[in-house]
C-alpha cells in the first residue's frame, strides 16, 4: 500500500550541480569527437574585431573543411598570428565596397545581418577588387576596427594560411553553441 504525501522538495544545489556536470561533460564528448574525426583547434579569441558575433575571451573550436563558403567564420595565419575573419568572397568572386560600407559580390549586394554598423573601414585597395584562385576576400564583423582583406597589409587569404573554420563557441558556457 503506497501512502502519497504532500511534501514540497525545492531545486537543491546538488541537481544544479548535477546538470552543469552532464553540460560540461556533453561540450567534452563533442570536442573530443572532433579531435578523434578530424583536425580541430581550440582557441581564445582576443580581439573585438568580430564582435558582435564573437567577443574578446571567448574560447571556440575551429576545424579543418574541405569547402569554404561566403559567410563562414575562418582562423588564418598572418605572419605568426592567428586571425578570425568572415569570408565575403572566394576564389574568382569581384568585391565592391561603397563608401557607405555597403559590400556588393559579384554585383549582387550582399545581406549582413551580422554585422553591428557598416563601414569602409580602412582601405587601401582599388575597387572592384576580384579574388584570385585559391584565395578568399575576409573581412571581420567590427568593420570599424578591423584589419583585413580590405588592406594590402592583410590582403586576400590563401588556402595555405587556413587553418579551419569556426564550428563552435564553447566558452563561457551560457554562451555555447554551433556557429553557422
Amino acid at each position: 500500500m503506497m501512502v502519497k504525501t504532500n511534501n514540497h522538495i525545492e531545486d537543491s544545489p546538488v541537481k544544479g550541480d548535477k546538470h552543469k556536470k552532464k553540460v560540461i561533460f556533453f561540450m567534452l564528448a563533442i570536442v573530443i569527437a572532433l579531435f578523434v574525426s578530424q583536425k580541430v583547434y581550440v582557441f581564445k579569441i582576443t580581439s573585438s574585431t568580430m564582435s558582435p558575433s564573437l567577443k574578446s575571451g571567448q574560447l571556440v573550436v575551429a576545424v579543418k573543411k574541405k569547402e569554404i563558403k561566403q559567410g563562414d567564420l575562418i582562423a588564418f595565419w598572418h605572419g605568426n598570428k592567428l586571425l578570425v575573419k568572415r569570408v565575403i568572397a572566394g576564389p574568382g568572386d569581384k568585391v565592391e565596397i561603397d563608401m557607405k560600407g555597403n559590400v556588393s559580390v559579384n554585383d549582387k549586394k550582399i545581406n549582413e545581418s551580422y554585422i553591428h554598423k557598416k563601414s569602409l573601414g580602412k582601405s587601401d585597395i582599388s575597387m572592384p577588387h576580384n579574388i584570385d584562385k585559391d584565395h578568399w576576400f575576409c573581412m571581420g564583423d567590427n568593420r570599424q576596427l578591423s584589419i583585413d582583406s580590405r588592406t594590402s597589409m592583410v590582403s586576400d587569404v590563401s588556402k595555405n594560411q587556413i587553418e579551419g573554420t569556426i564550428i563552435l563557441r564553447i566558452w563561457p558556457l551560457n554562451k555555447f553553441r554551433i556557429i553557422q
